[in-house]
């Protein structure tokens, strides 16, 4: 029997998650529209962030999706971020370093 889209399949690991986004990364199509909490995800500000640059018109404006709902189309949202200049600032010494945490019932 052939699972629908929006059927619940299991993944490998028999994780809860969310199969309507599972089954679109698994077909490989982006997503279209993405919410508040995925636009400030994907381009590594707060939502608070989003917000005011939308309402300083330095951000893309989001699109209705229905009566009580908006999302950010990702081609405008990848366009943005493509637009930003490239920064003169190193990345700190320390970036995406994690210091070694000490093994449970180690002394050290």
């Amino acid at each position: 029997m052939k699972a629908s889209l929006f059927e619940c399949v299991p993944n490998s690991t028999g994780l809860p998650q969310n199969c309507h986004y599972e089954k679109l990364i698994l077909m490989k199509v982006p997503p279209l529209l993405v919410d508040l909490p995925t636009v400030a995800d994907v381009v590594s500000l707060s939502t608070a962030t989003i917000q005011k640059l939308v309402r300083e018109n330095s951000f893309p404006k989001p699109r209705v999706i229905s009566g009580r709902r908006v999302g950010w189309l990702m081609r405008e949202v990848e366009e943005w971020s493509e637009s930003r200049p490239v920064s003169d600032l190193l990345p700190p010494v320390n970036a995406g370093i994690r210091k070694a945490t000490p093994e449970p019932g180690s002394t050290s």
